[in-house]
């Protein structure tokens, strides 16, 4: 037998005129290792048969082998591929005047079981050609062979879920194959223990970790496992939220603007709902969030997180106090008097309105000087004149004066009048007409009374 260069030559299958039919038998064995033959034949060549090209695969090499080829005496030369294979090419001629008018045997081949199991036993035509060198197209019949042995388990498995927080329930499904009866054992944690051995399992994984699972399959056919390493993993459940939150201040005048800051602990991602007035609406989702309260009252903050771990919420009661803004100051006063001769004693009483605590500077006279820092005062004024009065008051809500210009008129005090006068005589005979003259001095007014003869009228 000479060896062969394979030729990759394309398989014709099509029905020839003649309706020639090349076909392979089915085989079988009872057991591994043992052998059967099988005959390709070949059912008509009423124009002989000069040459034949085929090829026969076994189409699961795991079930047999292809162990040895025999040809006729009558053909000439042979040629045939390496074996055993579960491929072989088969090349033989067999010269003028071998015509074929009943079913033919071409070649024998001989196959080795190898497992239980039934594979196809597939043809191909290459070239067959008659004695005047037309081509032969026969249809094909492929056959099958069929190793009667318990069939070598093949261990395989799948998993509901490969992947979960603990404690992780995973449901196991047997998707094994082979000759039955087939036992299982079931090792989750591949640490040499069996922990099941139903077909179906259902294991729960607690604590966290990569785990690999490891299914030992036993039957008539054998033994065989399926490890998967680091099939299932297992994660830390994630930890519940904690909602915290601070703010940079608690409590100011409206419009106070108030930066939260949030504090909340748990597995990320968590998100926030933060309500500012906690009247039931999202006011921010952020983590941190600014917020400005424009009315005065006492504000309840509620923040709330939402993580894989679950859900939390913070309520501060009256957390934020917001008070009215400052009145601004208004400066006015009254005083006691605001005429009179000099020293002129006057009280000052403080009228003014404005948010407390109020601060007070009194300028009596309007030179720049703060004569008094009370909310009430008194002044004297020794001097004559008009003086301008101005009132400066200061509080939470601002600054502001009162400015009353010559608003303190102070005069001198009356020269004591000094009683004077002259006659244009002072001697004459009776009936004496005198002209007195008042000389007197004094601060007008001046009244007058004269008595001309001392007898008090």
């Amino acid at each position: 037998m000479k060896t062969p260069i394979l030729l990759f030559l394309f398989a014709l299958l099509v029905t020839s005129a003649s309706g020639s039919v090349l076909s392979v038998g089915n085989g079988q064995v009872n057991a591994t290792s043992e052998l059967a033959s099988m005959n390709i034949t070949l059912d008509s060549a009423p124009d002989g048969l000069m040459d034949y090209n085929l090829s026969v695969t076994i189409d699961d090499p795991s079930i047999a082998t292809i162990k040895n080829v025999a040809f006729p005496p009558w053909a000439i030369t042979t040629e045939t591929s390496l074996l055993p294979s579960s491929f072989c090419w088969l090349n033989a001629t067999t010269g003028p005047g071998t015509n074929i008018t009943t079913e033919t045997t071409l070649v024998t081949i001989t196959l080795e079981g190898l497992s239980g199991g039934t594979t196809p036993v597939s043809l191909a035509v290459y070239s067959m050609r008659d004695d005047y060198s037309n081509e032969i197209n026969p249809s094909i019949i492929n056959g099958a062979f069929t190793v009667n042995a318990p069939v070598l388990p093949n261990a395989d498995f799948s998993a509901n879920m490969t992947t979960g927080v603990a404690p992780l329930t995973v449901a196991f499904t047997d998707e094994s194959t082979g000759t039955a009866p087939l036992t299982y054992a079931w090792d989750f944690e591949d640490n040499g223990t069996v922990d099941e051995t139903t077909k179906n399992a259902t294991h729960t994984y607690l604590a966290a970790g990569n785990y690999t699972v490891n299914l030992t399959v036993t039957g008539p056919g054998g033994i065989d496992s399926e490890v998967r390493t680091d099939y299932i993993t297992v994660t830390e459940p994630p930890a519940a939220p904690v909602a915290a939150f601070s703010a940079n201040t608690t409590s100011g005048v409206a419009p106070l603007t108030v930066a939260f800051t949030d504090e909340s602990t748990g597995t990320a991602p968590l998100t926030y709902a933060w309500d500012f007035e906690d009247n039931g609406t999202v006011d921010e989702t952020t983590k941190n969030a600014t917020y400005t309260y424009l009315a005065a009252g006492n504000y309840t903050v509620n923040l709330t997180v939402t993580g894989p771990g679950g859900i939390d919420s913070e309520v501060r009661t009256d957390y934020i106090t917001v008070t009215e803004p400052p009145a601004a100051p208004v400066a006015a006063f009254s005083a006691n008097t605001t005429t009179g001769v000099a020293p002129l004693t006057v009280a000052f009483t403080d009228e003014s309105t404005g948010t407390a605590p109020l601060t007070y500077a009194w300028d009596f006279e309007d030179n720049g000087t703060v004569d008094e820092t009370t909310k009430n005062a008194t002044h004297t004024y020794l001097a004559a004149g008009n003086y301008t009065v101005n009132l400066t008051v200061t509080g939470p809500g601002g600054i502001d004066s009162e400015v009353r210009t010559d608003y303190i008129t102070v005069t001198e005090a009356p020269v004591a009048p000094v009683a004077a006068f002259s006659a244009n005589t002072t001697t004459g005979v009776a009936p004496l007409t005198v002209a007195f003259t008042d000389e007197s001095t004094g601060t007008a007014p001046l009244t007058y009374a004269w008595d001309f003869e001392d007898n008090g009228t």
